[in-house]
């Protein structure tokens, strides 16, 4: 089979976008079609890394260029700054549960897999509300985890947690119940994370689902 023949290739990242771009002058009189549109399209831009433009990444290129000295002082501080920023947020983060009556051990460590933050009611014996990174920076998850070893815990319970709406398919014995955010919360790789961090949305999303998991387990004994 010959390509351009008997098919054609097509990307969403420029044969697609150039698509929705006509889709949208064509809809200007259609607010809501062209607002709809315009979301498809930053969303298409951004899982396919295209949220700076080719000007500004020419500039950013340059500028780095002529400040070399600089922007490697830059990068080889740029972790520090980011764990003290990341520190900060724990105690903003503690502090907001504790007002809620919720004791919070946060335990971010980016040279380590697997950490995260841990936040309980007093009144919990055997699992906790995890937020937990799966990678040093990434693929972080939330959800219930049990506190120290499964074989301890109810096996009742666990079914039952595990038996509660928008649960990830690969639950098991150590998380019951869980599921991952999304972008750009998930991934403390890249700015848009730490802009969230920056802007409060981070730490309201992350309450967000403390209080859903609070409320869905209301009911067991934890």
């Amino acid at each position: 089979m010959e390509e351009g023949k008997h098919f054609k290739c097509y990307s969403y990242k420029n044969n697609i976008i150039d698509w929705l771009e006509l889709c949208r002058k064509e809809a200007a009189v259609y607010p809501i079609v062209r607002e709809a549109i315009t979301h498809y399209i930053n969303l298409i831009k951004y899982l396919t890394n295209q949220t700076q433009n080719q000007n500004m990444q020419e500039e950013l290129t340059d500028l780095l260029k002529s400040n070399l000295e600089a922007s490697f002082a830059i990068y080889d501080n740029l972790d520090e700054a980011c764990d003290k920023i990341s520190e900060e947020f724990g105690k903003t983060l503690t502090t907001t549960c504790e007002t809620l009556g919720l004791n919070c051990y946060y335990r971010v460590n980016f040279n380590k897999n697997y950490t995260g933050i841990w936040i309980s009611k007093p009144e919990w014996e055997f699992f906790n509300i995890g937020i937990q990174f799966q990678s040093s920076s990434k693929d972080l998850l939330y959800g219930i985890i049990v506190r120290e070893n499964p074989s301890n815990s109810s096996i009742e319970i666990r079914e039952k947690l595990k038996a509660l709406p928008n649960n990830a398919t690969k639950n098991n014995s150590w998380w019951p119940w869980y599921n991952r955010f999304d972008e750009p919360f998930s991934n403390w790789d890249k700015y848009e994370a730490w802009k969230a961090i920056l802007d409060g949305r981070m730490k309201d999303v992350m309450m967000e689902k403390v209080t859903l998991l609070l409320e869905l387990t209301k009911d067991f004994k934890m």
